[in-house]
This record gives C-alpha cells, structure tokens and sequence, in this order.
C-alpha cells in the first residue's frame, strides 16, 4: 500500500483510515451514483449499475486480500479511473464522485509519484466523459470540469503535505525507537557493573 507500511506498529491506524473511507466512499460516491441512475434509461442504468458493483467488487478485492493480493492496487486505482469517466459519460455530475474518489488515490498508491499521474489520469477521464456524455460546447469550463480541476489541484498539495507529514512522523518513530534501544542497552551494561560491583 503506501507509505504506512514502513511501520507495522501503525497497523490499527491504517485500517481505520482505510475504513472511514470506504464508509465515506459508499455513503458518498456509490450510493448516490446509483439512485441517481434509477431514472434512466435501461441500457444506462444497467452499464452503470455494472460499473459500479465492478468497481465495489475491486475495492472489496483489494481490501480484504492485503498480504496476498488478488489484485494489485496500482490496477485498482486505473479500474477506478476508467469507472469514473464511464460514470462522467453516462451522468452529470462526474466531478462529485470523483471528489470522492480522490482520497483513495492517495491511500492506495505507493509513492506520491503514481498517486499524482493515477488521480491525474481520473481526472482527465472525468472530464473527458462528462464533455462526451454532455457533447462539445463553447461553454467547456462546466461547474464540473472547473471543480474537477480544482479537486485534482487541492489534492496533489493536501495529498504531498500529508505524505511529507507522515514522513517525518516515520522518521522521528524510528529516532525515537533507536534512542530507547540506546538507553536499553545503557541501562542494562549499568545494572551488570552494578551486579558486578556487589559480587566483589
């Protein structure tokens, strides 16, 4: 997964991260893609509906295989990307699921690198679907292409910062960590002088 790995101690936290934003991705991104589906046509609903128990199954793949993954999730996030601007062409109102979406980029990439390009990528196919679905007009700044880009742009800094964040603590666990070892072993060369001292 991403930079949590480094510390197994941090095993409690990473999963409840990670189920907060499934609550949250579910309650917010799946659900109202699906009831705002119901009132279109049968071949919509159905692509849609599709794509988004393909995208649920994935994540739920990813989630629940962690030690040996089925499927990776650098594969999941691009499934997530193309499911996104499928959802964009198929209905208004792309740029909310994938704002959204946009965390688990960040908890599923391995390094800031591919949460940039793979988020990126989303967003651009977000666009893209929703231009397509809506048809080309001179008015291509939508509310949704806008919030789309601005989504991306307050991602990759909310989405370094954390990274950079998460870094530092790492760096100052393990400063910590080699200290106390430092300290152990003091401690215990003190008490075998002190053992010593009183056999004599």
């Amino acid at each position: 997964m991403s930079q949590w790995q480094q510390q197994p101690g941090d095993r409690l936290t990473q999963d409840r991260v990670l189920r907060w934003n499934l609550a949250g991705w579910v309650l917010f991104g799946l659900l109202p893609q699906a009831v705002a589906v119901l009132d279109a046509s049968p071949a919509r609903r159905y692509g849609l509906l599709g794509l988004l128990a393909l995208i649920a199954l994935c994540h739920t793949v990813v989630l629940t295989r962690q030690d040996r993954p089925v499927l990776r999730p650098r594969t999941y996030l691009a499934v997530l990307a193309l499911v996104l601007g499928a959802t964009s062409y198929l209905l208004d109102g792309g740029a909310a699921f994938y704002v959204v979406s946009l965390p688990q980029f960040w908890l599923f990439a391995r390094a800031p690198r591919d949460a940039i390009t793979l988020s990126g990528a989303a967003a651009a196919l977000t666009v893209f679907g929703g231009t397509l679905g809506q048809g080309w007009s001179p008015q291509f700044l939508t509310g949704n292409v806008v919030f789309t880009v601005l989504s991306y742009a307050a991602g990759v800094a909310l989405g370094l910062w954390l990274h950079r964040f998460i870094g530092q603590s790492n760096e100052r666990q393990e400063q910590l960590t080699a200290e106390l070892a430092v300290t152990q072993e003091e401690l215990a060369a003190a008490y075998q002088q002190r053992g010593a001292a009183e056999e004599r």
